[in-house]
């Protein structure tokens, strides 16, 4: 049964928020380098700071650990949102990290180009 409109709006309103907020944190933890003498934040892990052109699995590692998956889930062919926003803000962060075409970060994710560009669209 599908839920009334109104619902359905405050629904993706707040997804919409959430992860908007979720990319925003992201991508200032890997491009801002604390400045010295900065304390370093207590979720910042050594291998976080790494280098703007992220890999493509770096991203995805990053993405599993933030939303609290598994690598086998964000790459599986399931539909179900909870895997599904995840896999679209992996496609969003390659798309804006790295060098790859769609084509190229579709064959990292285990899909054809159509499908990343539905997802960052």
């Amino acid at each position: 049964m599908s839920r009334p409109l109104e619902e359905n709006i405050d629904y993706h309103a707040i997804n919409r928020a959430s992860s908007d907020a979720f990319l925003a944190r992201l991508v200032r933890f890997h491009n801002e380098k604390p400045k010295r003498g900065e304390p370093v934040p207590p979720d910042f892990d050594d291998d976080d700071l790494a280098p703007r052109t992220m890999m493509v699995r770096r991203i995805q590692q990053l993405v599993c650990r933030e939303f609290k998956i598994t690598m086998k889930d964000l790459l599986a062919l399931s539909r179900v949102p909870a895997l599904a926003l995840p896999r679209q803000v992996a496609y969003y962060l390659a798309k804006e990290n790295t060098m790859l075409t769609l084509p190229g970060i579709g064959r990292k994710f285990n899909r054809d180009h159509s499908t990343v560009y539905h997802g960052v669209g």
